[in-house]
């Protein structure tokens, strides 16, 4: 004697499917979007060091995915973006001849507010690729 079940088959290629979703692509896709969004907010402060602005290398832990995007010594070195990241912390201009206010803090947490500024768009475009992922794993 023996029950047969239909459709067991195709319940589990979907949920196979599933669990193999290519978050990966979706992240590094959204990464780029803002690297230049990060890019394009230090170039109006800075001659050349905007385009050090880099997405380091993707760090996959299970099903979790993580890039990061900004300033590191792995994309450029030091010396060629550290008056962006000067400009993201303040600093003392007690060069010579100097005249004026001492502490500079003109674009004082501008990195922040570029990321905080494409939080919202950057998180609902990462949420369509991935909607569209998973409805294509459920077809």
């Amino acid at each position: 004697m023996g029950i047969k079940i239909e459709g067991i088959d195709k319940l589990l290629n979907k949920l196979n499917k599933l669990s193999h979703i290519e978050t990966e692509k979706a992240i590094n896709e959204v990464a780029e979007e803002l690297e230049k969004k990060i890019s394009s907010k230090a170039k109006t402060f800075s001659d050349t060091s905007y385009m050090y602005v880099g997405k380091g290398e993707t760090r996959k832990y299970g099903l979790i995915c993580y890039v990061d995007v900004g300033f590191s010594k792995d994309n450029a070195p030091f010396d060629l973006w550290k008056s962006l990241w000067f400009h993201n912390w303040g600093y003392f201009d007690k060069g010579l001849n100097f005249r004026g206010k001492i502490y500079i803090n003109i674009h004082q947490f501008w990195f922040n507010e570029a990321v905080k500024d494409s939080k919202s768009d950057i998180q609902k475009r990462l949420k369509q690729k991935l909607k569209a992922e998973i409805g294509e794993a459920l077809r």
